[in-house]
C-alpha cells in the first residue's frame, strides 16, 4: 500500500551551526528528497536552504512588544556576524519586547516568552501533519506553548541534551539533583547560566508543562535515553534514533590530494579535532588535546601536529602554541577534505550525547581516539575502530596515538573497520526511521480520535553496537 505524502514542520534555533542544527537540516532535506512537504521554522535564519521560515513574534496586539520584536526580527544576521555578542544583543531585544522576562531573569527563572511559538502551525500554507521540535532552550520557543501545540498536531520532540530534564543546565555532569527536583544547584554557571538558584521552580515548571502535553520523545543515544527514562518527562512513546550523516559526502578520499586542496604539508602526521568554538566550548576538552599534542610531539618530533577545525580565526590557517587552527566551514564537502587529510581523529570532551564529528571521521576511513564518556562508547568500538581513553588522561591518549602512527598496518585496519561501522549512521536510515515513526503516530492518533491516555514506554529502534 502506497503511503501518503506528509506535511512536516521541524523547528530549531538555527538552520545551521552545530550538531543539533545539522540533524534538523538533514531531516528537512531528506524529507524533501522523498517528496514530502517539509519546512524548518527557526529563531535565526542563517541558511539559504529551501523551506526555512522564521518564527514571527511580531504578530501580537501589544504595541510595545510588536515594536521591539520588529527590531529583533531585523537583526537576524547579527548572530552570524558577531557570534556570542550578536546572540546577547538579540537576547536583550527579546527581553525588551517581553519586560516580564527581565524580572524573571533577575530572579533566576528561565525566560521563555516568545509569542510567535503559538503561531507555528500557521506559518505553512496548510496545517502540518507532524510537528517535530529540536533545541527548545536557545531563544526562540515558549515552553508553555507545548500543551497547546501538542494537542493540535502530533508532536515529536528530539532531545540533543539534558536541558529539559533539569532546573537549568544543558548537562548536569556528575550532579544527580535533576532526578529529584533540583534546588541547591552546585553550579549556576553551566550554560544556559542563571543568576539565582531557582532551579527547583524551573524543574517543577518543566514537569508541569510535560504533564499537560502529549509528546513523542526521541533521543540521540541510549545514554541520553536512560536519563529520559529516569526523569520527570511524561510522554506517549520514546525511541532512540541516531543522527545520521551523508555518506556521499563523508567518504574515503586520497589523502595526498586532500592535503593539496587544503594547502597542508604532505609530510606531516595530522591529528584532527573538529568542534564549534573549540577553545571556548564548555563541553569540549581542548586543553586535554593541547597537552596530548605536546606529549606526542615530544615522543615523535615536530612532524606531528594537532589541527583544530572550527575555531573562529581570521585567515585560512593559523598556528599557535604548536597547534594549527582552521576557521569554521559551513560546506560539508570542505569539512570532508579535512577528515581525509588527517591520520587520526582525536576527540576529548566533558560530555557528549552523540558526536557527529566522530561518525564523519569514521566514514572518512580514519581511526578515532576519544574519551570514554557519555555516549561516545556507542560510536567507537575500543580496539576495533579506534581507542577509548579515560577522561582527562592525556598520557594514555598520547600513547595510543603513537601506537597507531608507528604501525601503518594497525592504522589501516582500524580505519577500515571504522569505515564499515559508520555505515549504520547513514542519514537515509535516520530519515526513514523518523518517517516510519510518523506514520505509526498518525495511525494511532486517528484510531484514538481524541486525547490519548498518557503512558511511558521505551522502544529501541537502532542498535548500539
Amino acid at each position: 500500500m502506497r503511503k501518503e505524502k506528509l506535511r512536516i514542520l521541524l523547528t530549531n534555533t538555527l538552520a545551521r551551526e552545530g550538531g543539533a542544527e545539522q540533524v534538523a537540516s538533514s531531516l528537512l532535506l531528506g524529507f524533501l528528497e522523498r517528496g514530502h512537504g517539509a519546512w524548518l521554522a527557526v529563531g535565526v535564519n542563517n541558511s539559504l536552504a529551501p523551506n526555512v521560515v522564521l518564527v514571527d513574534n511580531t504578530r501580537t496586539s501589544n504595541l510595545w512588544s510588536r515594536f521591539w520584536w520588529s527590531i529583533h526580527k531585523r537583526t537576524t544576521q547579527i548572530h552570524s556576524k558577531f557570534g556570542r555578542w550578536g546572540e546577547r544583543i538579540r537576547r536583550g531585544l527579546a527581553l525588551m519586547a517581553e519586560p516580564l522576562g527581565i524580572l524573571e531573569t533577575l530572579r533566576g527563572y528561565e525566560n521563555s516568552h516568545y509569542p510567535g511559538t503559538y503561531q507555528l502551525l500557521n506559518l505553512l500554507p496548510q496545517r502540518p501533519d507532524i510537528l517535530h521540535l529540536h533545541s527548545l532552550q536557545r531563544g526562540y520557543f515558549e515552553l508553555e506553548s507545548l500543551p497547546y501545540l501538542s494537542k493540535q498536531v502530533p508532536t515529536v520532540l528530539t532531545l540533543h541534551d539534558a536541558w529539559l530534564l533539569s532546573g537549568h543546565c544543558t548537562h548536569p555532569f556528575g550532579c544527580d539533583r535533576w532526578l529529584t527536583g533540583c534546588g541547591r544547584c552546585p553550579d549556576l554557571s553551566i550554560p544556559p547560566a542563571i543568576l539565582r538558584d531557582e532551579t527547583a521552580r524551573n524543574w517543577q515548571r518543566k514537569k508541569r508543562v510535560f504533564a499537560q502535553s502529549r509528546l513523542w520523545i526521541a533521543a540521540d543515544s541510549h545514554w541520553l535515553m536512560e536519563k529520559v527514562r529516569a526523569s520527570m518527562l511524561t510522554y506517549v512513546d520514546a525511541r532512540v534514533i541516531y543522527p545520521g550523516i551523508d555518506l556521499r559526502v563523508f567518504s574515503t578520499r586520497n589523502r595526498k590530494e586532500a592535503r593539496h586542496k587544503l594547502n597542508l604539508p604532505p609530510h606531516l602526521r595530522i591529528l584532527l579535532f573538529v568542534a564549534t568554538k573549540a577553545r571556548s566550548n564548555p563541553w569540549k576538552d581542548y586543553q586535554l588535546l593541547k597537552r596530548v599534542a605536546g606529549q606526542v610531539r615530544s615522543l615523535m618530533g615536530d612532524h606531528v601536529i594537532l589541527l583544530v577545525v572550527g575555531d573562529p580565526l581570521s585567515g585560512e590557517l593559523a598556528e599557535e602554541d604548536d597547534v594549527w587552527f582552521a576557521p569554521p566551514t559551513i560546506q560539508p564537502e570542505q569539512l570532508a577534505l579535512y577528515y581525509s587529510a588527517a591520520d587520526i581523529y582525536v576527540h576529548a570532551t566533558h560530555v557528549e550525547t552523540f558526536g557527529l564529528t566522530i561518525v564523519e571521521a569514521m566514514a572518512s576511513g580514519i581511526p578515532v581516539i576519544a574519551t570514554r564518556i557519555a555516549a561516545i562508547p556507542e560510536l567507537v568500538v575500543d580496539g576495533r575502530t579506534g581507542y577509548l581513553t579515560p577522561p582527562g588522561d592525556s598520557t594514555d591518549m598520547a600513547n595510543r596515538i603513537v601506537e597507531i602512527l608507528n604501525n601503518n598496518d594497525l592504522q589501516q585496519s582500524l580505519g577500515n573497520a571504522a569505515l564499515e561501522f559508520a555505515k549504520r549512521f547513514d542519514v537515509n536510515r535516520t530519515v526513514e526511521a523518523y518517517l516510519q515513526w510518523y506514520y505509526e503516530i498518525l495511525a494511532e492518533d486517528r484510531e484514538s480520535q481524541g486525547p490519548m491516555q498518557m503512558y511511558r514506554s521505551t522502544h529501541w529502534t537502532q542498535e548500539s553496537s
